[in-house]
C-alpha cells in the first residue's frame, strides 16, 4: 500500500511541475532553451547533427479551397502548382494569394506603377515589353514602329564606352552600297553604306535541326497541315483513323437514331434534375458546385466566381501590387521606358541621338555581323555601315518567302494532315464535336446515359405485383397479394370476399354474406371480423370507438393497443371501469368499485360503498382494508383502535422500518420469548431472550447477543487498545463489503471489497485513488550530501552554492523507494547512484543544471535505479 501510495504521489508531482512550467510559458522553443522573446515558436537547428526545415501543411488547390472558415493569414503549400499561398480575405470569405518565388511567372498587369532605383529589370532574348506609344522593348534594345531608324540598341558590349555599329552604336565610316542577292534578305536604306572586300551574306535552308529560310511554297505546304489533335473519351486515332465505340452499359460511345427512338419510349424527359443540379431533364441548370451552392447572380465582365461563405458568387478578382524596377515607369497601365544618359531619368525618343543636327549615328569602323544565327556574314573585315542602314529577313507567311526557325519548322512538320469526319463526326476549326443522340440524329451516349435508360420500365414491359396487363397501362388485378373479380359493379355495391373463390367480388350492402341491420338468422358458423391480419374498428357518430387488432388487442379510444386490453381516456382525463351490482350498490358515477387511472395518472383501486376491500389468492382471503382504513393482513379480525395494521404471521421489510405516530411510546416492541425461535437458518432473524434479557440476531447459523456497553472492553477503543494479538484483532471485515472512514460523519476514505482505496471518492478505480489535493514534503540541500536509506526525504531541492555532488543509498537497502530531484541554483550538481555501485539503466551518475536537466525523478527496483523522467 506505502508503494502504490508513493508512486501516486510521484505520478501527481509531475503533473503538477508540468502544468505551471507550461502555465508560464509564453514562447516555444525546439532545438534551443532560451527561444527568442520576439517569437511565439523559434526553431533552431544549429546544434543539431542532422539539419530539418519547418513543413508547411500541403494540399490540393481543391483540398485548399475546401477549408472552413479559413483564417486571414493561414499559410498552406499547393502541390498542384508547388506554390505557398497564403488568406489576406476573412474566414467568410477568403482570397488566397501565391507567395511570388524568384521563378514564379505572374501578370504584367499585377506590377504596381512607381520608380525603383535600385533593381533592374532583364528582358531575355526572344522576349518584348510593349509599353503605350511607338515603340517596344526587345532583348536589349528600343524598337520603334514608326521606321527602322526609330531604332536604339541597349546592349552591354560596347567597347570604351561606345556601342558597335550593329549595336545600333556610333562611328564613321567610307562611301559605298550595300547588296545581296539572297530575295529571303532585304536591305532597306544603305544609301552610302558599304562593305569591305570578298564580304558575303548568306542564309541557311530551314529544316529540322537548322534555322533557317522558308519558302512561300513551304509555308503553304505547312500551313494547310492540321495542327496536332488531341481526342478524348470516347474519341479514339489509330493513324488517320478518328473512332468513336458503340455505347452500352460499361462502354461510352455513340448512340443511333434506331437505338435513341428505342429509349426514348421510355420514362425520362421531365425527370426533375438532383445533386448539384435543378430543373428538369434535358435542360438541367447548374446550381452546386461539388455541393456548394452558386449564386444565380449575373456576372459582369472581368468578375470571377468567388465563395461568400454561403454560395460562389460573382465578384471582382483580386490582384497582387508590384513595384517596377530600375528603367520602367508604370502608371496605371500605362507602361514607359525611362532612359537616364546623364543620371536624370528620360522618356529614350529619336531626340536624344540627334548628331550634328541629323538623327542619325557618327559611324566608327568596325566588324559586320549578325545576331541571327540563319544569316551567315563571311570576310567583311573593317566594314561599315552608313547611317541608317538596317539588315532585315522578312518573316514567312502564305505570300512571303523569309525566315523560319528550327522550332517553327518542327512546330509545322508536326501539324496533321487534313482531316475528313463523317457523321456523327463533325469540325469547326480546331474543335471536333459529336453531337448529343436524339430522335433524328445520331450521336454520343454516356455509359450512365445508357445504364439510366436501360433500367427505364419500356413500352409493352408486363407488369407484376398487384397489376395485370402491359406499361404504361397496366390494370389492378389484386389488392394486397388478394384477387380482384373482372365482373363489372353496379350502382351501390362494395367488395365483398368471397372464401370460397378466395377474391374480392362486388356485392349490393345487407345481402346474404352481410349483417343486416335488423338481424340476421345465424348457424353459429358465422362471425363478426375479418379473417384476415386487419383490424377490426368500432365506431360511433362516425368516430373510432373502438378497434380489435389482427393480434387480439383490444382498444378503446386509441388505435395502437399494446396490451390484450388497453383503454385511453385522453390527456388530462380520468378512465375508469365501474362494477355495480344493480340495486344493492346503485348505478350512479358514486356508485360500486372503481378501477383505473386519475386525470394526474395515478392508478386507482377506488371502493365507492361503505364496505370493506378484500384482497384474495387461491379462492382464500389473504389481506383486507376495512372502510375505517385499518390493514388486516392474514387475519379477519380488527385490531384494537391504537394500532391500524395487524399482522398474523412473518413481516419481511425490504427498506428502513420507521416508528412514528401520536401515542407513546414510539418503539419496536418484541415480546419476550423464553424458547429459542426455530428460524431454519434464516440469518438476520432478531427475538428478545426473556431467559437472559438481551436481544439477540441469527447470523451463520448462530443466535448472537447484540453488543450493549456492557461488551466495551471488546471494543477499540478511543483511547487506544493494549495485549492485542495481530492474528485475530484487526480493523476490516471479513466478508465482500466495503469499509467507509467517515469525519464529521461524511465519507472521507473507503477501502473497497477488492482492495482498492478511495480517498475523496466512494468509487475508486485504480489501486489508490485521490480526488482532491496532496501535499508534499520537501528538504532543501545546500552541498554535498550522502543521504541514507532512512532519511524520509522524497522531494529535494538542490541548491548548491558551487557545483558539487549528491549520493544515493544502494538501489537494494529502498526497494521501491523514490526520489525527486531539482536544482534550484546555478550550480552543477553530480547524483552518484549508490555510491557508484548502481546505475540508472546504463549510467552511473547523472548531470543536474539549468542548461541540461532542472529535474530527474527515479526509482528503485531493488536490484537498480531506474529513471522514470527528465525536464
Amino acid at each position: 500500500m506505502k508503494r502504490l501510495f508513493n508512486s501516486f504521489l510521484i505520478i501527481g508531482f509531475i503533473v503538477y511541475l508540468t502544468s505551471s512550467s507550461y502555465g508560464q510559458t509564453e514562447n516555444v522553443g525546439i532545438g534551443t532553451t532560451t527561444p527568442d522573446n520576439s517569437a511565439i515558436l523559434h526553431l533552431d537547428v544549429s546544434s543539431m547533427a542532422t539539419k530539418r526545415g519547418l513543413l508547411i501543411p500541403r494540399m490540393t488547390i481543391s483540398e485548399r479551397n475546401s477549408i472552413a472558415n479559413p483564417a486571414n493569414g493561414l499559410i498552406v503549400y499547393c502541390t498542384d502548382n508547388n506554390l505557398f499561398y497564403y488568406n489576406s480575405g476573412t474566414p467568410a470569405s477568403p482570397n488566397w494569394i501565391a507567395l511570388i518565388a524568384s521563378t514564379s511567372t505572374f501578370p504584367f498587369d499585377k506590377i504596381s506603377s512607381g520608380i525603383n532605383n535600385s533593381a533592374t529589370m532583364e528582358v531575355a532574348s526572344g522576349s518584348s515589353l510593349f509599353p503605350s506609344g511607338t515603340g517596344s522593348i526587345q532583348a536589349n534594345k528600343f524598337v520603334g514602329t514608326g521606321s527602322t531608324t526609330d531604332a536604339v540598341d541597349l546592349a552591354t558590349n560596347e567597347t570604351n564606352g561606345i556601342l558597335p555599329v550593329v549595336k545600333g552604336g556610333t562611328g564613321t565610316s567610307s562611301i559605298g552600297n550595300l547588296s545581296t542577292t539572297t530575295n529571303g534578305i532585304t536591305i532597306a536604306g544603305g544609301t552610302n553604306a558599304v562593305i569591305g572586300t570578298g564580304t558575303s551574306i548568306d542564309i541557311a535552308t530551314a529544316n529540322g535541326t537548322t534555322t533557317g529560310l522558308l519558302s512561300s511554297t513551304d509555308w503553304t505546304s505547312f500551313n494547310n497541315k492540321e495542327n496536332t489533335l488531341t481526342f478524348n473519351t470516347p474519341l479514339s486515332r489509330t493513324g488517320n483513323t478518328i473512332s468513336i465505340p458503340q455505347a452500352n452499359g460499361t462502354t461510352d460511345g455513340y448512340l443511333s437514331s434506331i437505338d435513341w427512338t428505342t429509349f426514348n419510349d421510355k420514362i425520362g424527359t421531365g425527370t426533375a434534375a438532383g445533386g448539384d443540379l435543378s430543373g428538369t431533364y434535358p435542360n438541367p441548370s447548374v446550381a452546386k458546385l461539388q455541393g456548394y451552392a452558386v449564386s444565380n447572380t449575373v456576372p459582369n465582365n472581368g468578375e470571377v466566381l468567388k465563395w461568400n461563405g454561403t454560395n460562389w458568387t460573382p465578384s471582382t478578382d483580386n490582384t497582387a501590387t508590384y513595384t517596377a524596377g530600375n528603367g520602367i515607369d508604370i502608371t496605371g497601365q500605362t507602361i514607359s521606358v525611362l532612359f537616364g544618359g546623364n543620371g536624370t531619368a528620360n522618356t529614350a525618343s529619336r531626340s536624344d541621338h540627334n548628331h550634328n543636327g541629323v538623327y542619325e549615328p557618327i559611324l566608327t569602323k568596325g566588324n559586320l555581323s549578325s545576331n541571327t544565327s540563319a544569316v551567315t556574314i563571311a570576310g567583311g573585315t573593317n566594314a561599315v555601315i552608313g547611317t541608317g542602314t538596317s539588315i532585315d529577313i522578312a518573316t514567312a507567311n502564305g505570300t512571303t518567302t523569309g525566315l523560319l526557325s528550327s522550332t517553327d519548322w518542327t512546330s509545322f512538320n508536326n501539324k496533321e494532315n487534313t482531316l475528313t469526319f463523317n457523321t456523327p463526326l463533325s469540325r469547326t476549326g480546331n474543335t471536333i464535336s459529336i453531337p448529343q443522340a436524339n430522335g433524328t440524329t445520331d450521336g454520343y451516349l454516356s455509359s450512365i446515359d445508357w445504364t439510366t435508360f436501360n433500367d427505364k420500365i419500356g413500352t409493352g414491359t408486363a407488369a407484376g405485383g398487384d397489376l395485370s396487363g402491359t406499361y404504361p397501362n397496366p390494370s389492378v388485378a389484386k389488392l394486397q397479394g388478394n384477387s380482384v373479380s373482372n365482373t363489372a359493379p353496379t350502382n351501390g355495391q362494395i367488395l365483398t370476399w368471397n372464401n370460397t373463390l378466395s377474391q374480392w367480388e362486388p356485392q349490393s350492402p345487407g345481402g346474404s354474406t352481410g349483417w343486416a341491420l335488423t338481424g340476421n338468422n345465424l348457424n353459429g358458423t358465422e362471425i363478426l371480423g375479418s379473417i384476415n391480419n386487419q383490424p377490426l374498428v368500432i365506431s360511433t357518430n362516425n368516430t373510432e370507438r373502438m378497434r380489435i387488432l389482427g393480434t387480439g388487442n383490444i382498444g378503446i379510444g386509441l388505435s395502437s393497443p399494446t396490451d390484450l386490453l388497453h383503454q385511453d381516456g385522453g390527456t388530462g382525463q380520468s378512465t375508469y371501469h365501474k362494477f355495480t351490482a344493480g340495486t344493492t350498490t346503485g348505478q350512479s358515477v358514486s356508485d360500486g368499485f372503481d378501477v383505473g387511472i386519475d386525470s394526474s395518472g395515478n392508478a386507482i383501486l377506488n371502493q365507492n360503498e361503505n364496505l370493506n376491500l378484500k384482497f384474495s389468492t387461491d379462492a382464500t382471503e389473504r389481506m383486507r382494508l376495512q372502510n375505517d382504513g385499518k390493514l388486516l393482513v392474514g387475519t379477519t379480525t380488527s385490531p384494537n383502535d391504537s394500532v391500524l395494521v395487524r399482522i398474523n404471521g412473518d413481516v419481511w421489510i425490504e427498506q428502513d422500518l420507521i416508528v412514528s405516530g401520536t401515542i407513546d411510546p414510539k418503539v419496536i416492541y418484541f415480546d419476550p420469548q423464553n424458547t429459542t425461535p426455530n428460524v431454519n437458518s434464516t440469518n438476520g432473524a432478531v427475538y428478545f431472550d426473556g431467559r437472559t434479557n438481551k436481544l439477540k440476531v441469527y447470523a451463520n447459523n448462530n443466535w448472537d447477543t447484540l453488543i450493549t456497553q456492557n461488551h466495551a472492553n471488546s471494543l477499540w477503543s478511543t483511547s487506544g487498545n493494549s495485549g492485542l494479538d495481530s492474528n485475530n484483532n484487526f480493523i476490516g471485515t471479513t466478508d465482500s463489503t466495503d469499509m467507509s472512514f467517515k469525519t464529521n460523519n461524511s465519507t472521507a476514505m473507503t477501502l473497497k471489497a477488492d482492495g482498492k482505496i478511495g480517498v475523496g471518492t466512494t468509487s475508486p478505480l485504480s489501486t489508490f485513488q485521490i480526488n482532491g489535493s496532496v501535499g508534499y514534503g520537501i528538504v532543501t540541500l545546500t552541498g554535498k550530501t550522502t543521504i541514507k536509506a532512512s532519511d524520509p526525504y522524497y522531494i529535494i531541492f538542490a541548491n548548491f552554492s558551487k557545483s558539487d555532488t549528491l549520493f544515493l543509498p544502494l538501489a537494494s537497502t529502498v526497494k521501491w523507494r523514490s526520489y525527486i530531484i531539482r536544482t534550484v541554483s546555478s550550480s552543477t550538481v553530480t547524483i552518484y547512484l549508490g555510491n557508484g555501485v548502481d546505475m540508472v539503466e546504463t549510467k552511473k551518475y547523472l548531470i543536474l543544471s539549468t542548461s541540461n536537466r532542472s529535474i530527474f525523478m527515479i526509482i528503485s527496483d531493488g536490484n537498480q535505479w531506474y529513471l522514470l523522467g527528465a525536464l
